[in-house]
């Protein structure tokens, strides 16, 4: 019987433990932040294009919240680029280092991203669902993003 048991308690420990390593894996967000300004739109014999069209590292604060479509958004008046209101719930904050890389561990969802800049929070893709500037965290993975503020460009 002692051994019959230990056939049985064996095996459901094992899977008891590998279950409890999986649920404890990080998940998240990583990735840069990038300002692009100027006039980006190409030219002959341009040779600082493609360091322009790169962008620089910045640092800035980034918000992550629940997945945001414009209609839970206030823009900042006559401005049309900035949020001055996002009413979704705030999930994260987190600051860019000088090289403009972050990491922010999440549960596994759907989330929206904005910068917040010195005239309010910037973001300025959407998807096919009108989510903005949205990322997917699946589980046990990091997705890995690229930013780019670019306002202050032109194409």
């Amino acid at each position: 019987m002692k051994y019959f048991l230990s056939i049985i308690t064996i095996p459901l420990i094992v899977a008891a433990c590998s279950m409890a390593t999986k649920s404890n894996q990080p998940q998240g967000i990583t990735g840069r932040v990038l300002r692009l300004e100027g006039n980006l739109m190409p030219s002959v014999g341009d040779t600082t294009m493609t360091d322009r069209l790169a962008g620089k590292p910045v640092q800035r604060t980034l918000y992550i919240h629940e997945a945001t479509t414009p209609d839970e958004t206030v823009k900042v008046q006559n401005s049309g680029i900035f949020y001055s209101e996002i009413q979704t719930r705030l999930v994260k904050k987190v600051k860019t280092d000088g090289s403009g890389t972050f990491r922010a561990e999440l549960p596994p969802g759907k989330y929206s991203i904005f910068v917040q800049e010195k005239d309010g929070f910037f973001a300025n893709i959407f998807d096919g669902e009108g989510h903005i500037n949205p990322v997917t965290v699946e589980e046990d993975k990091f997705t890995e993003i690229e930013i780019k503020v670019n306002y202050m460009a032109f194409y």
